[in-house]
């Protein structure tokens, strides 16, 4: 039977736990019984994920292995701690510079990934949409709202943009009407100088 969808090989350095979510979202997809997962992981993973799964279970071997004891050990060897205070504070100092709303608040939520806000996230995520977006404007009508939350926050600051962008478009629909009016207006000469040209 033929498999759907693609795993490419794992490469050190790139995130074991996203790696791994998308392996286990394949073996959904092709309907992987469990007792095949540790030797698909193994074959799929490539060269480098065996490698460190056989020094991981030495002196026996990696295909022995369950496969969530197996993904477990990868976590714990390749997942790096992650500094709590230092994650907040890059998550703090991210303001939105030149991307738009939504490129924003999707790197405002991926940052929060690694923060361990836990019950707090919504909040966290709310306050600093606030503080960081880059249009005063939307930011006083975000501060105008009560009982703010992250998701009305995200909805006005959405629209917010969107309104923008017609707004800009239509302006530059309109200018290169005008400008043709004003080349095809008359000129005339009558005005405080016109004693002064050439012809007079």
């Amino acid at each position: 039977m033929a498999l759907i969808g693609k795993i490419d090989t794992f490469v050190m350095g790139e995130s074991i736990r996203e790696y791994l979510e998308r392996m286990d979202i394949f073996f959904q997809v092709n309907e992987v019984e469990e007792d095949k997962k540790t030797v698909m992981l193994l074959t799929l993973g490539g060269a480098a994920l065996y490698s460190l799964s056989s020094k991981m279970v030495l002196p026996g071997k990696p295909s022995s292995v369950a496969y969530e004891k197996l993904c477990l050990k990868l976590k714990k060897q390749l997942e790096q701690k992650v500094n709590i205070v230092a994650e907040r504070f890059n998550f703090r100092n991210c303001i939105q510079k030149h991307e738009s709303v939504v490129d924003y608040i999707v790197e405002l939520k991926t940052l929060t990934q690694s923060c361990d806000f836990k019950c707090c996230l919504l909040n966290s995520l709310r306050d600093q949409l606030v503080a960081g977006v880059r249009d005063d404007g939307l930011r006083k009508r975000l501060l105008r709202e009560n009982n703010l939350t992250f998701e009305t926050a995200e909805t006005i600051a959405r629209t917010w943009e969107a309104a923008d962008e017609q707004n800009e478009a239509f302006t530059r629909k309109e200018k290169p009407g005008e400008m043709a009016a004003m080349r095809s207006a008359p000129k005339s000469s009558v005005g405080p100088t016109a004693h002064l040209l050439p012809w007079k």
